[in-house]
């Protein structure tokens, strides 16, 4: 994920309600999502891509075993009549769209650790020793 943007300007991302658009752009192209759900428990986005339709979301949950720190949950359900190119068959992965989702999905994951832990210098950091 490159970047995801409110398409309304002056929406910062706490603002955000269900029914707002989002430019989401990664590797691969750009999409338009429409907001599902913001709440500081859970965000969640839909966007389609052809025939193939995603729920993207993050939830955050207090880690019981560490207090002060939270646990992320982030995942993707999948739908339309191409959705089976994102599932575990032999036709997904020789497409390589599951392992393409899987890995952007966990690279975003360690810039975010990153900048929980280390603001935004701390991703500029690690992306520039990731290139």
């Amino acid at each position: 994920m490159q970047s995801l943007t409110p398409q309304d300007p002056s929406k910062s991302p706490l603002d955000l309600v269900p029914g707002d658009r989002l430019d989401y752009v990664f590797s691969n192209g750009k999409v338009v999502c429409t907001v599902r759900e913001n709440s500081p428990r859970r965000i969640a986005w839909t966007a389609s891509l052809g025939y193939i339709n995603g729920e993207h979301y993050w939830t955050f949950e207090p880690d019981s075993s560490s207090p002060g720190n939270t646990i992320l949950h982030h995942g993707e359900e999948f739908g339309g009549p191409l959705a089976f190119l994102m599932g575990d068959n032999f036709i997904a992965r020789m497409s390589g769209a599951k392992s393409w989702v899987e890995k952007s999905n966990n690279d975003f994951n360690k810039d975010f650790r990153k900048w929980i832990e280390e603001g935004e210098e701390g991703v500029r950091k690690a992306a520039t020793t990731s290139l």
